[in-house]
């Protein structure tokens, strides 16, 4: 998923909230079974969240309003 490999509780609760935020889902099964179409959308978005996430210190609250244009 490229978001590495979480070390503290809060990194696995940010990581998660990323997941979900993005792919509507947590579930691994059901991000395989998405189109290449969406998957690639989602990656764009993805991106663009982890760039405007990067200095944030407020990563969490951040992520928790972050709104995004669902286009898969």
């Amino acid at each position: 998923n490229g978001l590495g490999s979480p070390r503290s509780a809060e990194e696995k609760k940010l990581k998660t909230m990323i997941i979900q935020k993005i792919f509507q889902t947590t579930s691994q099964t059901e991000i395989d079974k998405m189109p290449y179409t969406a998957l690639n959308n989602f990656r764009v978005d993805l991106e663009e969240l982890l760039k405007q996430l990067q200095d944030r210190e407020d990563k969490i609250e951040f992520v928790e309003k972050y709104d995004l244009i669902i286009l898969g």
